[in-house]
């Protein structure tokens, strides 16, 4: 009996292990030279690219966690000089397009959005097929373009999940 109970016990700590095994800890990603921090379940993989744009091309700078039915992302690019004087709105829908082309989506929803109260950003929801939905925010601040962008299968995230997220990016203090 007792080696029956000692066994039982073994294995219910060992599925709570293995249940805590897969719930990432979430922490805060902090980018000083960057200027934001944003919460991301677990390390992120950081990597850079360039981008072809209407633009030209453009350096990205993005950090992603991906696991299991969900994948995080945050990202950023500085502008060239050529697009300093540029509608800010209209380069905002041009960064959605543009995120919605690229994976050959659909773009479901869009809003006006601030950052911080002040700078100019949107969000918008891309279907990508019938199976995968992306939820992004672009910010322009400044000549630096901010994306967080958060992608789940369909109804594989709650809204209040992927808000969360998206609304845990800040940034570290007021650009000069």
């Amino acid at each position: 009996m007792l080696r029956r109970t000692a066994t039982f016990v073994c294995l219910v700590l060992a599925i709570l292990l293995l249940a805590g095994f897969d719930k990432a800890v979430w922490k805060a990603f902090t980018k000083k030279n960057a200027n934001f921090s944003v919460m991301m379940p677990g390390t992120p993989k950081e990597e850079t690219a360039t981008e072809q744009t209407a633009a030209g091309p453009i350096k990205l700078w993005q950090a992603s966690v991906i696991g299991g039915t969900k994948a995080y992302f945050v990202s950023y690019s500085d502008l060239p000089k050529s697009t300093w004087k540029g509608d800010p709105k209209t380069m905002l829908e041009g960064a959605r397009d543009g995120a919605a082309k690229r994976v050959q989506g659909k773009v479901v929803t869009d809003r006006e959005l601030k950052l911080a109260d002040r700078y100019p950003g949107r969000e918008f929801k891309v279907l990508v097929g019938d199976k995968l939905e992306l939820t992004q925010r672009v910010y322009l601040v400044k000549h630096r373009l901010y994306q967080v962008n958060m992608g789940c299968m369909v109804k594989g995230c709650t809204e209040a999940e992927v808000q969360e997220y998206l609304d845990s990016f800040k940034l570290l203090k007021a650009p000069k």
